[in-house]
C-alpha cells in the first residue's frame, strides 16, 4: 500500500480496504469505513426566545444576596470558640472570592445584599453573626428582581443567592423563584447559551434558632422552622439541613467554575457533609460529537454485503466507479453527551457554493438521487444515507453532499430526590424536585449540520 498517498487523502489506512474489482487500483481504494466526521449538536428551539441583555458595562459588579431571615441563623453555632465552624460563613466568603476571580478579578466589585422581609445592602465587612439574621420573612423574589435587572442592563455579570430556599408566603419552597425566572429562561439571553443558572447545595450542620416568643432557648440547641405548617419545632440534636447557592451569570464555564471552587473548602472543613451541584441550564449549550459510517450494500432485513462502487479518489474526494446504491450506516459517538438522531435530510450542492449557507432547495435536482433515513433501535440510533452511484456517475459537476439531522440529546443530570420532600421533613427542602425540573432547560430538539459530508469529484 502506498502510505504517503493514504495520508494525502486524509483517510487513514485502517479505514480503507482494497478488494479486487473491475476498474479499481491502488489509487482508488474502495471504502469500507469513512473517517469520523466532527460535528456540533446545537439546541433547536421551535419558538425562539425574545429579549437580550444589554452590553456589558465596565467596571462591572457581581452580587451576593444572603438570606437573613430568622431560620438562617440556625446555621451558626451558639457560641464562638467552641471548636464548631459554620459552613454558611465559609460559603459566603469563598463565594465572594470566586465570583470576583472568574468575572474579572480586582476590577470587579462584589456587593452584598441581605434579603428577608426587605432587601438592603450590607457592608462587606459586617460579620456574619446571629444578630444579622433578623428578617421576619423570606422574600427571595426581591433578590430575583434585583439580579435580573442588573443582568439585563449589563451592569452585572452575575448574581448569587445563599439561602435555605424556604418561603414564608402562600407558595411553599422555592417554586416562587422558578416562577419568577420562567420568562427569563425563555428569553434569548438564556436560550442562546449566554447566561446560565447553577444550583449548589450542601447539607450543613444546623444548631437551630431561639426566638423567645416562638421557640424558648435551650442549653445549646434551638428550633427548626417547619415550613409546611409555618411554625418552629425543637431540635433533638444537631441536624444536617441544606443550604443552597443559586447562581445566575454569564458563561457556563464561569458558573461551573464557581460551583466547583466551593467544594474544596467544604471538604477541608468537614468531608462528611453531603454536597451536590448542577448547571441546570446546561442543555442550552451546544456540544461536540462525531459521526462514524460504514459503507455497504443493503439487502433484505439486516443483511449487508460489501460494496464495490464507492472509492476514494487521489485528491481525497469520492468517486463512484460502478453503478448501484451504496448505503452509509452512520452512528454518533457515545459519551457523556450523546446525540440520538430522530430525523434527517440530505441535499446536494455545487462544490463552488458556500456549503455553510446551503439550503435543501439548492440541491442539483434531477442529477442525484439521495435519501436520508433514520432507524432508532432499542440500544442505539443511527442514520442511514443511500447514495445512488449511477446518478453520481451521470453528472460531471463537482458536488458536496450535506446532511441536516435533527435529534435529541442524552445529557447527564443530577438526582435531587434525596434533597427534596413533599411533606415536612427535617433535612430536606420542600418541593425542590419541582424547582429543579422547572429550571432545567429542555430544548425542543438538537440539530447537527454537516455542510460537507462527502465531496464527489466531477467527471
Amino acid at each position: 500500500m502506498n502510505v504517503p498517498h493514504c495520508i494525502a487523502t486524509l483517510v487513514t489506512c485502517a479505514t480503507l480496504a482494497f478488494v479486487g474489482c473491475s476498474g479499481c487500483d491502488e489509487s482508488s481504494p474502495l471504502v469500507e469505513t469513512l473517517p469520523p466526521v466532527s460535528a456540533v449538536a446545537e439546541p433547536a428551539w421551535d419558538a425562539p426566545g425574545t429579549g437580550a441583555a444589554g452590553a456589558r458595562q465596565r467596571p462591572s459588579e457581581v452580587a451576593i444576596h444572603l438570606d437573613i431571615s430568622y431560620p438562617m441563623a440556625g446555621f451558626l453555632p451558639f457560641a464562638s470558640g467552641g471548636g464548631e465552624f459554620s459552613v454558611l460563613h465559609l460559603i459566603v466568603e469563598n463565594l465572594s472570592q470566586h465570583m470576583a476571580r472568574v468575572y474579572g478579578g480586582v476590577d470587579v466589585e462584589v456587593r452584598r445584599y441581605g434579603v428577608g422581609h426587605e432587601l438592603r445592602e450590607l457592608d462587606p465587612s459586617q460579620p456574619i453573626q446571629r444578630e444579622l439574621f433578623n428578617g421576619r420573612s423570606t422574600r427571595l423574589g426581591l433578590s430575583i428582581n434585583k439580579i435580573l435587572s442588573d443582568l439585563r442592563s449589563g451592569y452585572s455579570d452575575a448574581g448569587a443567592i445563599v439561602s435555605d430556599l424556604m418561603a414564608t408566603g402562600k407558595v411553599k419552597g422555592p417554586l416562587l423563584v422558578s416562577t419568577m425566572l420562567s420568562e427569563w429562561l425563555e428569553s434569548n439571553d438564556v436560550r442562546s447559551g449566554e447566561f446560565h443558572v447553577g444550583l449548589f447545595g450542601v447539607k450543613a450542620k444546623y444548631w437551630g434558632v431561639t426566638q423567645p416568643e416562638l421557640c424558648p432557648p435551650g442549653p445549646r440547641l434551638g428550633c427548626w422552622y417547619d415550613e409546611r405548617v409555618q411554625r418552629f419545632r425543637r431540635l433533638e440534636s444537631v441536624a444536617n439541613i441544606p443550604i443552597y447557592v443559586l447562581i445566575l451569570g454569564r458563561g457556563p464555564e464561569h458558573v461551573t467554575s464557581i460551583m466547583e471552587s466551593l467544594l474544596p473548602g467544604i471538604d477541608e472543613m468537614d468531608q462528611s457533609l453531603e454536597v451536590q451541584w448542577e448547571l441546570l441550564t446546561g442543555d442550552s449549550r451546544s456540544f461536540e460529537t462525531s459521526l462514524s459510517c460504514e459503507a455497504a450494500i443493503r439487502r433484505d432485513g439486516n443483511e449487508r454485503e460489501r460494496q464495490y462502487a464507492l472509492v476514494v479518489g487521489p485528491s481525497g474526494q469520492y468517486d463512484c466507479q460502478r453503478n448501484g446504491t451504496v448505503t452509509l450506516y452512520c452512528a454518533f459517538a457515545e459519551g457523556e453527551d450523546s446525540f440520538l438522531p430522530t430525523d434527517g435530510r440530505a441535499s446536494w450542492i455545487q462544490a463552488t457554493a458556500d456549503a455553510s449557507d446551503a439550503k435543501p432547495q439548492d440541491a442539483l435536482q434531477g442529477n442525484v438521487s439521495v435519501e436520508a433515513a433514520i432507524r432508532v433501535g432499542h440500544t442505539a440510533s443511527r442514520i442511514e444515507v443511500d447514495v445512488d452511484c449511477s446518478a453520481v456517475r451521470d453528472t460531471r459537476a463537482d458536488m458536496k453532499l450535506a446532511l441536516d439531522i435533527a435529534g435529541r440529546a442524552i445529557r447527564p443530570a443530577k438526582d435531587w430526590s434525596g434533597w427534596s420532600t413533599e411533606v415536612a421533613a427535617l433535612g430536606k427542602t420542600l418541593n425542590l424536585n419541582g424547582f429543579v425540573r422547572s429550571i432545567r432547560l429542555e430544548p425542543d430538539s438538537y440539530r447537527v449540520r454537516l455542510p460537507v459530508f462527502l465531496h464527489f469529484r466531477g467527471g
